[in-house]
């Protein structure tokens, strides 16, 4: 069977970074534990045994901060799913939100998101970053029939492409904008966060970002990104370098 270049799409999740520096979510986890000091570190210890579900499974940093975020805010459209996947029987009846101290929570939050951005922003080295992937799209490419590649780019790839992706990092976002002169599209219209242009429709008629946006491939981050942010007053997403 010939598959098309147009009917790839490609996954990476953490171990696709893993090699340029960035750690996977068991290793972040870790790294982010292990540099916290004084009361972050002592309300995040106390966090994570009290939600630890009968002390037999591990919350990783995601996890946490969803907890985090809850306890601070006491808004999260997930509360219900929260609480009754962390808390044992036991605490589960005699839950008490107001225990936490909101200032100390807006604190440890913010202090674990910058932790995470600084490990996950970029990586040490680009032009590995560069050889590794020029390497394994070379390969992809001449094992697929159709698509057009143009030969004075550095990388080739057809615009078809979708890659989906759970990591926050900025490894394929730094690859395309330095070598590629930033033919990718991952949510943004300008300034503007615009995850609805991954998918329009028209009189029934289902248009991709190609149609769109002038031939760009696609990268869904999944999990957002460490240079995503949102704005407090408006709820908008912007995009701010660490």
């Amino acid at each position: 069977m010939v598959v098309s270049s147009n009917e790839l799409i490609f996954f990476l999740g953490a171990g696709a970074s893993k090699p340029f520096g960035i750690p996977t979510m068991k290793e972040l986890t870790e790294l982010v534990k292990s540099n916290l000091r004084g009361n972050d570190l002592q309300k995040y210890n106390s966090i994570y045994n009290k939600f630890r579900k009968n002390g037999k499974i591990d919350i990783d940093i995601e996890g946490m901060l969803s907890i985090i975020q809850f306890l601070s805010e006491g808004k999260n459209e997930n509360i219900n799913d929260i609480i009754n996947f962390f808390l044992t029987d036991s605490d589960r009846s005699r839950h008490n939100q107001s225990l936490y101290n909101r200032p100390e929570l807006d604190s440890l939050r913010l202090n674990v998101m910058n932790l995470i951005r600084h490990y996950c922003t970029r990586a040490s080295n680009l032009e590995y970053v560069f050889e590794v992937y020029k390497n394994f799209f070379d390969t992809i490419t001449q094992g697929l029939a159709g698509g057009t590649y143009d030969s004075n780019l550095a990388l080739r790839y057809n615009d078809d492409w979708t890659i989906f992706t759970t990591n926050y990092d900025m490894i394929i976002e730094s690859l395309w904008r330095e070598y590629l002169n930033n033919m990718i599209f991952f949510g943004f219209e300008g300034t503007r966060f615009q995850p609805d242009y991954f998918l329009y429709t028209s009189n029934s008629k289902l248009f991709s970002t190609k149609d769109l946006l002038h031939h760009k491939i696609r990268l869904v981050k999944l999990h957002g990104s460490v240079t995503w942010l949102i704005k407090k007053n408006t709820g908008e997403v912007i995009e701010k370098e660490f």
